[in-house]
């Protein structure tokens, strides 16, 4: 074929693909309840965006929940800010939940239609990442890798998945990525276009995630790698030839990040230093003791911090720096409370790892979710692409070597060895989607790999590759609706998963549609005999109760779950929990079973029950149902 042909086939053919993962995204996604996060998050940017009220959601910079309202009707939710609720946020964060859930769920609103127009406008960021993944791939290893490297994402259940979450972790993967390449294109040939594109970009990524730091120092190792490699960087025309002149070309781009960024940040904050018009401002030291408690922790996880310890501390590094930024106003504030918040949060936290529990991180968490999370045919050719890279390393062919071709490998390797290192360091051991900013480069270099399989094997390597592409179709069409939960059939599926990985890698409250669903389905499971005793004393019910753990912040109720609370449900405090002492159905989420946020007395007072009861059915591999029989 002529090169237009083959280049308007190669368009059409990934054209289609990102097609089908927007609509596989999108309508595995209308059967799903809100995540763990959705609701915080759909709420705080609908706010924010209706009057610049940034109280709701410090720990997320503003500009990818802007996207996410930019065409959802003001008309469209029913908020009531003058709830005296929700004013006492900045002083008491936690307060905002118990604004937040009756605010979706009680008030008249259409909670679901609200959720899925915000989940179409962030399912269209990672359409965006596909075909920013088409093309680098096809720029670096032709058109077969770039049909190659949109299949790996286009069926992924983890973009298929999160591209339709209300969270930032598909945005600043897309906004990484995409820094990446204009530093490739930038490296290849310096021009005004490609500088503007770095710069804004960089500016982006520090008002969409609190780990832009780690864009920017990615940007910067490759520019410097730039200045220093002996390969003339073509200019207008001409090419510039000394090191320090390169150098300094380097130095003007940071200050263009730093002044832009600066700007950028204020302007996503209305250029207010208060989080509200009101001019209410966050009280931080309940922040401040957190933080210290989970710093003194993190150096000493097998004790608790003594007094004189918590007493002898004193904030340092960038909770210092923070705090001087806010004293003297060089930032805004929310912005500032926001940075020390993900600061706490990755200094501590619960973790799940092949049935142990932990408060810190490992550095083989990820490498294991990466086999447990990826489908086999993706491992598959991952592993097929290693053995390729490695044979051709073994062969030393210098003749095939080139400025050019190092430094498109350093701008493919060095951002993902820049992501994993941190975040395989990192604390924050609860979902493989802190994983996701590496992967696009993980399938550049696969989809290389495959399109050297198409052209230099002949009929046998595309005979291979066909047998990937088909049986990640399968996996993917097998898992679809529940992506959220999937797991490669190596680990079992979702059911196997619950022995492996917790909270967003499994069970994120997705699946209250399903337990709805069955309890309409399932009415023999409401002619239990109860004790005519028990029936005087309880004259509302007038079938057997179920009971309720559900891990989540969506509301039951709005979907006609009914229930009683017990151990570990989400939806009333602990003072409402009862003990089931009456025949039942306990319907447990995923993640309650496997007591990653229960106390030690909570988690056996569960499975105490559970020694009392019957494994009846596995709803979306989330929600497990027991018949209860004390």
């Amino acid at each position: 074929m002529s090169p237009s042909m083959t280049r308007w086939i190669t368009i059409a053919v990934c054209s289609s693909l990102l097609l089908a993962f927007a609509l596989i995204s999108w309508s595995a996604e209308r059967g799903k309840s809100a995540t763990y996060d959705e609701p915080l998050h759909s709420v705080a940017g609908f706010v924010l965006t209706l009057d610049g009220d940034y109280r709701l959601n410090p720990e997320d910079p503003p500009l990818w929940q802007r996207w996410a309202n930019l065409f959802e009707p003001r008309s469209m939710l029913h908020v009531n800010e003058n709830d005296p609720t929700f004013q006492k946020t900045p002083g008491f964060l936690e307060s905002r939940y118990l604004w937040i859930k009756p605010t979706l769920y009680s008030t008249g609103n259409d909670a679901d239609a609200f959720l899925m127009r915000q989940r179409i406008m962030l399912i269209s960021l990672g359409v965006m990442l596909g075909a920013m993944l088409a093309l680098w791939s096809g720029q670096v290893a032709g058109p077969v890798a770039a049909i190659a490297a949109t299949t790996l994402f286009a069926l992924d259940p983890n973009f298929l998945a999160h591209a339709a979450m209300i969270k930032n972790d598909v945005a600043i993967t897309l906004v990484g990525f995409s820094i990446c390449y204009a530093t490739w294109r930038m490296g290849r040939r310096l021009t005004i276009g490609s500088a503007v594109a770095v710069v804004a970009l960089a500016a982006i990524g520090m008002v969409t995630k609190f780990s832009w730091p780690l864009l920017v120092i990615a940007l910067f190792l490759l520019l410097f790698l730039r200045a220093l490699l002996p390969w003339p960087w073509v200019c207008c025309g001409g090419g510039i030839q000394k090191w320090w002149a390169r150098l300094g070309i380097v130095l003007g781009i940071f200050i263009a990040v730093t002044a832009v960024g600066y700007v950028t940040i204020w302007a996503n904050y209305s250029f207010r230093f208060a989080p509200a018009p009101n001019g209410a401002h966050w009280d931080i030291q309940p922040l401040l003791m957190e933080t210290e408690f989970n710093e003194l922790s993190a150096e000493h996880p097998d004790r608790k911090p003594s007094f004189e310890e918590l007493q002898a501390w004193h904030p340092h590094g960038l909770v210092s720096a923070a705090l001087f930024c806010g004293e003297h106003r060089l930032l805004p504030e929310t912005y500032l409370y926001g940075l020390i918040y993900t600061y706490r949060s990755s200094r501590l936290r619960s973790n799940f790892l092949c049935g142990q529990f932990g408060l810190l991180g490992s550095w083989y968490y990820f490498p294991l979710a990466f086999v447990f999370k990826m489908p086999i045919a993706s491992l598959a050719a991952v592993l097929l692409a290693l053995g390729i890279a490695v044979s051709r390393i073994r062969l030393k062919l210098p003749a095939t070597f080139s400025w050019a071709k190092l430094w498109t490998i350093a701008c493919l390797t060095l951002p993902a060895v820049v992501f994993a290192g941190a975040v395989m360091n990192s604390n924050m051991n609860i979902g493989f989607r802190h994983f996701l900013p590496v992967m696009p480069f993980v399938y550049v270099g696969v989809a290389a790999a495959m399109a050297m399989i198409f052209n230099r094997w002949g009929r046998n390597g595309r005979m291979v590759l066909g047998g990937l592409a088909v049986g990640l179709l399968a996996e993917a069409a097998i898992a679809y609706p529940d992506y959220i939960a999937f797991f490669n059939q190596i680990c079992g599926g979702p059911t196997g998963g619950i022995k492996l990985l917790g909270d967003s890698n499994l069970d994120w409250g997705q699946d209250l549609p399903l337990l709805a669903a069955w309890q309409r389905d399932h009415p023999q499971y409401n002619d239990l005999p109860m004790p005519a005793e028990w029936q005087r004393h309880h004259p509302r019910y007038k079938e057997a109760p179920y009971y309720l753990s559900y891990f989540g912040s969506a509301d039951p109720n709005y979907y006609g779950i009914h229930g009683d609370s017990i151990v570990g449900d989400y939806l009333r405090p602990p003072s409402q929990h009862i003990i089931p002492n009456q025949p039942g159905v306990l319907a447990i989420s995923a993640t309650n079973l496997q007591g990653i946020y229960m106390a030690n007395e909570d988690r056996k007072q569960l499975y105490d029950l559970l020694k009392h009861s019957q494994l009846i059915d596995v709803l979306g591999g989330t929600i497990y149902l027991y018949l209860f029989n004390p």
